[in-house]
């Protein structure tokens, strides 16, 4: 599965520069309910990059009415690690918010 995966993952960068999605499949959960930590835990969509060794880097990107941390994940091909920071880098730069803290 590593394999097949890696073989999609290395297309990657003739296709484009960087994929920007969100980091997992569900909302945020409060880190005090390790039931729910443990139901999304595998719903992050950082597994493929982490399995193929592919750069990505998630970054904040909101938050939730109940005022929990939303991200985006921000992938690049192999070898391009430092397009995720610049990337990552220039929306940093952009947006307001990104002082604000998290309810945890």
């Amino acid at each position: 599965m590593r394999a097949a995966l890696r073989v999609g993952m290395d297309e990657l960068p003739r296709s484009v520069d960087v994929v920007a999605t969100s980091s997992v499949l569900e909302l945020p959960c409060r880190l005090g309910d390790p039931e729910q930590i443990a139901l999304t835990y595998a719903r992050h969509l950082w597994i493929p990059f982490s399995l193929t060794g592919v750069p990505a880097m998630a970054v904040p990107t909101g938050f939730t009415e109940d005022g929990l941390q939303l991200g985006t994940l921000i992938a690049a091909g192999s070898g391009w690690e430092a397009v995720c920071y610049r990337v990552a880098g220039a929306y940093a730069g952009v947006v307001s918010w990104g002082r604000r803290r998290a309810r945890l």
